[in-house]
């Protein structure tokens, strides 16, 4: 009679591992939260890093681990990305978009104030140069 039981057992423990998995997409994707966390923090070092030289904002834009852009890569993806569309939304797809976008205009600010400050100066006036006087 045990054996029985356990022959059972074995033979239903044989169908559930045989069946197929269906594996989701989004559980190995950032979230929302990761998305615009990193993204946030992306956008600062840009902005700081343009702001100090616009090679450097180059640097941060693109070698910076970025949650938003990771998963933006992901999209582009011919399998991937329609499956994380399905499972997560469009709206998903639009705020990973506009969080990469974020970084860009980042990196954008920081030139152009960098740009501002050494045409006009700390005090806000156009420099004017200066003349020597022999």
């Amino acid at each position: 009679m045990i054996g029985a039981a356990c022959g059972w057992r074995a033979a239903s423990l044989l169908v559930i591992v045989s069946l197929p998995a269906w594996a989701e997409v989004m559980d190995k994707e950032p979230t929302l939260e990761e998305v615009w966390m990193g993204s946030a923090a992306a956008t600062a070092l840009a902005f700081v890093a343009g702001r100090l030289h616009p090679a450097l904002g180059i640097l941060g834009v693109f070698l910076v681990f970025n949650p938003a852009f990771l998963a933006l890569s992901e999209l582009g993806d011919a399998f991937v990305g329609p499956a994380m569309a399905r499972e997560a939304g469009h709206s998903y797809v639009l705020q990973v978009q506009v969080a990469n976008v974020m970084v860009v205009l980042g990196y954008l600010l920081g030139i152009i104030l960098w740009r501002w400050s050494r045409h006009h100066g700390a005090t806000g006036q156009r420099a004017r140069p200066v003349r020597r006087v022999d």
